[in-house]
């Protein structure tokens, strides 16, 4: 598997960023190693003590749009794999064990999960249609 590097924007995510980092943290995949850039436009105090509590980069560009933002920050990470939350919802912890194993292969160059109801239903699909190269 390539690098992941998980990137999360704090104006996107507002009072749920560390609902999202929880989420990512979680699965036990995404240890330490893993990094996760946060995103954002201004100063806010409560990214501190987040960055010490989810082993993450924060990232702050005030003059950058949400898109030039998300561009340096995975510019900055330099990974082969970006997952982006661009939902203020976060994916369930338990998804992230299907998505990993995507990662796995050549045959796929980006997935979009945007829907929680749809999101176990696209992995699953996504993991089926794996195995055909095209």
């Amino acid at each position: 598997m390539g690098t992941v590097c998980f990137i999360v924007d704090a104006t996107v995510t507002g009072a749920l960023l560390p609902r999202h980092l929880r989420s990512i943290r979680e699965p036990g995949l995404a240890e330490h190693v893993v990094p996760i850039i946060v995103t954002c436009n201004q100063i806010d105090e409560r990214l501190s003590p987040i960055e010490q509590r989810y082993h993450v980069h924060c990232l702050i560009t005030p003059s950058q749009t949400l898109s030039a933002r998300i561009n340096r920050a995975a510019y900055v990470s330099q990974a082969e794999w970006v997952m982006i939350a661009l939902d203020k919802q976060p994916l369930a912890a338990q998804l992230w064990y299907l998505l990993y194993p995507q990662l796995h292969t050549l045959a796929l160059d980006a997935l979009l999960i945007r829907l929680a109801e749809f999101c176990q239903r696209t992995l699953h699909l996504t993991s089926l249609l794996i195995f055909i190269h095209p």
